[in-house]
């Protein structure tokens, strides 16, 4: 590797994570910026290995990329990358909130829908519906927490099966 291929690494990893020149954003902005994190990972592997070798061109060779990298890469690739993944977070975010009605309807469906499974169970059926509708009961429950806790419904996916 030689010091002049930056200019070829840089847009070989813009090819890759789909870089669009005219919006200056990446259509897989984590990607360029795990080549990055690696790309340097692969000089310092290089550096040492010049080191042990006493291969002096080598990682005089690698020294020289290494720093360009630092000087260049924030600029030339990742900024771009970050505010990609920055705009991509803040669109997600800005999602209506349902209307209370909606949320008023689908807690009234699920609540019809946990008692027909919990007859289900309580009554006499076989051992195949009863598992159906314990596995039924099972995904209600869970849907009327995330309902019950829609303002932080992350902390859902986060839950012990105890908490649960």
């Amino acid at each position: 590797m030689y010091p002049d291929a930056f200019k070829c690494i840089t847009q070989s990893c813009k090819n890759v994570a789909g870089f669009d020149g005219n919006t200056n954003t990446y259509a897989t902005p984590s990607l360029a910026l795990k080549i990055g994190t690696t790309l340097q990972k692969c000089l310092k592997i290089l550096i040492s290995k010049g080191i042990e070798t006493n291969n002096r061109d080598l990682q005089t060779r690698a020294e020289e990329l290494s720093k360009l990298f630092e000087i260049n890469w924030t600029d030339d690739v990742s900024s771009n990358a970050l505010r990609t993944l920055h705009e991509a977070k803040q669109n997600s975010q800005k999602g209506l909130l349902p209307l209370s009605n909606d949320v008023k309807v689908m807690s009234e469906y699920l609540r019809h829908e946990a008692e027909t499974h919990e007859n289900t169970l309580q009554g006499s059926a076989s051992d195949c519906e009863k598992r159906q509708a314990w596995h039924k009961l099972s995904e209600i429950c869970l849907c009327q927490t995330i309902l019950f806790n829609r303002r932080r419904s992350g902390e859902v996916s986060k839950m012990t099966v105890e908490e649960y």
